[in-house]
């Protein structure tokens, strides 16, 4: 018996809420007892949350909380810069 194609998983961004692929998003982990931070693998521990590339890059959460939001705790403006230097380092 022949198994159907199975979809990819399908994640919203936090920010625009469009959705895509799981591997086509970015996703931000923040773990209990550590920073937030940016997930290469999609496999940290901790809360996380998937934000499109475009949203990352212009920071349009920081403004709103979203992100603080959808993690469930407060994402320190370090933490915020370690992320976009991640993201523009190209971590993925």
């Amino acid at each position: 018996m022949v198994k159907p194609d199975r979809q990819p998983p399908q994640r919203s961004c936090i920010a625009c809420g469009s959705k895509a692929d799981k591997r086509e998003l970015l996703r931000i982990a923040a773990p209990k007892d550590g920073p937030a931070h940016l997930d290469p693998t999609g496999k940290s521990p901790g809360r996380g949350a998937y934000m499109c590339r475009e949203c990352l890059a212009s920071g349009r959460t920081a403004d709103k909380g979203r992100l603080s939001y959808a993690l469930r705790r407060g994402v320190t403006d370090q933490e915020w810069a370690a992320i976009a230097q991640q993201m523009t380092a190209g971590a993925r």
